[in-house]
């Protein structure tokens, strides 16, 4: 820029030096030149001065055409090729992803991580019902990738709020924690990332003023390489069947739980407060049926040995074997009403060979309905499982 600035200005020089020259001259001859040759004499010098001014604007012109080009026109081609660059960089990255991601749904049988590997063609079933409750507090949550599955109920409390919550975020925390390298390492580190990632939703929830009130327990299945991770907090339950011998139920977080009597017990002492005033629930509500649970603030002390309610999960795992035909999921409300969801289950499918999860699912909750005593929202799923390689479950 700088360059061209000197070269205009130069020209701009030279031409006024000749044109004062030609000037000069041409007073001079105007005074010793004849008459007559006046008139012909001053022709001679607007043409010469025409030519001259032509040439300096030509020259200034040219200037600026090339200043325009090299600041003007040179960093827009520039920049149109960068633009077209980044493009095709991107592309080829959307055609890598795209292949990797074909390439991981085409990975065989026996290396296959989705959940859907496990599920039968019958699909799995989700039913609720009100349960005479004025609306629905509960959620169920299904989430299936090339590496995991998980199926889970929450069961609502004061409200839907931390329920619809973990609806709606629990894949993107399980993403977080449960990272490919982590499935990588085995059945251990897959516990500690699932815990991680239940309390890492416990304490954001907790700093959310909209959901401080509301709370839910959980009770879920994640499902990788034909081994489930059955994760509960809170009084929500799981059932496996086995066709070989006795189901395997989880243990409820409630003051029916010796485990749960003896945490409590310890955080009345240590506070000098009771759990029944401190869950003590406003008139007309049922009281607080479980000690562990996500959100709940007003239950909760930022340490926890001083809390009554208290996010952290049990995690169990169990490889998967043929036996295992059902996995069943629900929560307090509809436990309380059919303990014995499983029989029911194997009976109504056996009768009905055409019947899918999703239609088990629907009869369990109408026998809810009809066996029904308290108001309470329920919430079931019914997973049928197809595995294979028998391996012993181990807490």
């Amino acid at each position: 820029m700088k360059r061209i600035h000197q070269h205009f200005i130069q020209t701009i020089m030279i031409c006024f030096i000749f044109f004062n020259m030609h000037a000069t001259q041409s007073g001079v001859q105007s005074h010793t030149l004849p008459a007559t040759n006046t008139r012909s004499s001053k022709n001679d010098v607007t043409i010469r001065n025409i030519i001259l001014v032509s040439a300096a604007a030509a020259t200034a012109l040219s200037t600026i055409f090339i200043w325009w080009y090299h600041y003007r026109c040179v960093p827009r081609k520039k920049q149109a090729e960068e633009l077209r660059t980044e493009a095709e960089r991107k592309t080829t990255i959307d055609a890598k992803a795209e292949r990797e991601e074909k390439a991981s749904a085409e990975l065989s049988k026996e290396q296959e991580c989705s959940a859907a590997a496990l599920l039968q063609k019958s699909t799995i079933g989700v039913a609720q019902d009100l349960g005479g409750m004025p609306s629905q507090e509960d959620r169920a949550v299904v989430i299936v990738t090339p590496e995991y599955g998980f199926f889970g109920v929450c069961d609502g409390h004061n409200g839907p709020n931390t329920a619809k919550y973990l609806k709606e975020h629990l894949a993107e925390h399980l993403n977080k924690h449960v990272t490919s390298d982590i499935l990588a390492t085995g059945p251990q580190s897959i516990k500690k990332a699932l815990s991680a990632a239940i309390i890492n939703i416990d304490q954001l929830l907790l700093s959310k003023i909209l959901l401080n009130k509301s709370g839910s327990t959980l009770v879920g299945a994640f499902i990788h390489q034909n081994t489930a991770y059955i994760i509960n907090v809170g009084n929500c339950q799981a059932l496996l069947g086995n066709t070989q011998g006795e189901p395997w139920e989880s243990r409820p977080h409630a003051l029916s739980n010796v485990t749960e009597q003896r945490r409590i017990k310890g955080v009345e002492t240590k506070t000098g407060k009771s759990y029944a005033t401190v869950t003590k629930q406003p008139i007309g509500y049922p009281p607080v049926q479980f000690t562990r649970a996500l959100g709940c603030i007003h239950y909760k002390d930022s340490a926890k040995e001083r809390s009554f309610l208290i996010a952290d999960p049990d995690i169990y795992v169990f490889p998967l074997n043929p036996q295992n035909d059902f996995l069943i999921l629900g929560s307090h409300g509809f436990w309380r009403t059919v303990p014995d969801a499983l029989p029911l289950t194997r009976s109504y499918l056996k009768k009905d060979t055409t019947a899918t999860g999703q239609d088990a699912a629907k009869m369990l909750i109408s026998t809810a309905s009809g066996r029904r005593a308290l108001p309470e929202n329920e919430t079931v799923m019914v997973i049928p499982l197809e595995t294979s390689d028998t391996v012993a479950p181990r807490a």
